[in-house]
């Protein structure tokens, strides 16, 4: 009998095996339930699911198992909300979370979702759940420990923090420092008295699976037709390619064959090198990022690149990455790329490179000509207001003149595309306004 359970941060692959024998699969994504549903196993639980910097478990994925005899269990996180949405169509909830979110009581993702660490420590919990913070609080008034009033104003002060700095011990300072409550007698017994909710919940369904496996897991009773769509057809066509691939070609070696077939390689050969380089200079001890620190690398690349939107960025992710892990190791190698490029300042590697490439005399003499040319007429040390034009004319300009619509929509996002400060950016493109308005026009 196989059972898949998805699970981390909240309970350890130890915690789970200590109830259900069964394997143990990080938090879901997108993409990772199909996958586990394609092995058809007797049943798949869900606990833990990532919320932001990646896509999540489509509701899809759920049904398809479901309609394919899969029994699938939710509880304490994603799986208690994507089985407070699914219960209709025979998705199994479990606990109390599960039944908040059934009622109304809670509704947003926020009320689950952590910051954590990376499968290297195990998921560690890096702040703590709102709704582990809110029974604590309901436990606390229970006790006689604190009021109606305040547990109010401590759930007030939780739900306002963001996800990523939601702590107990960062409630109490606010509550502290600028609510008047008393805090030394409270820390005392929250720090002592905590519930962990989310936990329980787990530990909860893994039980119930667990009676169900001694008795043989039945199949779900299914009332709905699957409907297939352009969106569903690409993903189940994605994820079969992944688990039918595990003999084909390295990535790598198709990859370079296809940049030398058009002609691309050295440049990719070369850019390849400085981040290889980049690597070696990091900074001892940025091996591996925080997940606040990637995420905020993950949401200044979707800025740049137009990603913005859900949308967009499950459908880069789709076509891009193979995963989560692959995707947060992508972010945490680009920030370390854009923290060593953001302070290099080896011109003679750049005037090297110029020379390999036979790229050095044409710059360097349309450099003079321009230098020359500005300095005749005034305007070597001229800025912005020479031109007449506001940033976004003079953007607008520039994007016209090259006839490019760029992916980078802004001339801030161009520049920490190419590694250099807006204003050295926008220096380089008013002197090129300045000299195309006297010699190129």
């Amino acid at each position: 009998m196989t059972l898949i359970v998805f699970c981390g941060p909240t309970l350890s692959r130890s915690e789970v095996h200590q109830v259900l024998q069964c394997e143990v699969r990080p938090p879901a994504v997108r993409g990772d339930l199909l996958a586990a549903a394609l092995t058809q196993p007797d049943a798949i639980g869900l606990i833990d699911g990532r919320f932001d910097g990646s896509p999540s478990v489509w509701h899809k994925e759920i049904l398809w198992a479901l309609a394919h005899g899969i029994l699938v269990w939710g509880s304490a996180s994603m799986g208690a909300l994507r089985a407070a949405e699914l219960a209709p169509f025979g998705m199994l909830g479990v606990g109390a979370i599960y039944a908040d979110y059934v009622s109304g009581v809670i509704q947003d993702d926020d009320d689950v979702v952590v910051a954590h660490a990376g499968r290297e420590h195990d998921y560690r919990c890096l702040s703590t759940a709102l709704v582990n913070l809110r029974w604590t609080f309901r436990a606390a008034e229970a006790a006689g420990v604190i009021s109606d009033e305040v547990r109010r104003e401590l759930d007030e002060i939780a739900r306002a923090l963001p996800y990523a700095e939601r702590t107990l011990d960062a409630v109490l300072r606010i509550a502290t420092d600028y609510r008047g409550i008393n805090g030394s007698a409270l820390r005392l017994h929250l720090e002592t008295h905590r519930v962990d909710r989310k936990r329980e919940d787990a530990l909860q369904m893994l039980h119930a699976m667990s009676e169900e496996q001694r008795s043989g897991f039945r199949r779900p009773a299914v009332t709905f037709d699957f409907a297939h769509t352009d969106a569903w057809d690409a993903l189940e066509r994605q994820v079969r390619a992944r688990q039918d691939d595990s003999d084909r070609e390295k990535p790598q070696t198709a990859l370079v064959h296809e940049l030398l077939v058009a002609g691309q390689y050295a440049v990719a050969h070369y850019a390849m090198l400085a981040r290889a380089s980049a690597e070696e200079r990091a900074p001892s001890g940025t091996g591996k990022a925080d997940g606040r620190a990637t995420q905020a690398i993950a949401d200044e690349f979707r800025r740049e690149r137009g990603l913005e939107s859900s949308e967009a960025f499950e459908r880069w992710c789709t076509e891009q990455v193979d995963g989560d892990e692959e995707l947060t190791a992508f972010f945490e190698r680009e920030g370390r790329f854009r923290r060593v490029a953001a302070t290099a300042t080896r011109q003679d590697c750049l005037i090297d490179h110029l020379r390999s490439t036979g790229q050095y005399a044409r710059l360097m003499e349309r450099a003079r000509s321009k230098h020359e040319v500005l300095l005749e007429r005034g305007l070597a040390s001229a800025g912005l207001e020479a031109t007449g034009l506001d940033p976004a004319q003079l953007w607008r300009w520039w994007n016209e003149r090259s006839g490019e619509v760029r992916t980078h929509r802004t001339l801030r996002a161009q520049a920490q595309n190419e590694c250099v400060a807006e204003d050295e950016l926008r220096d380089a493109i008013v002197r090129e306004y300045l000299y195309a308005r006297v010699v190129l026009k």
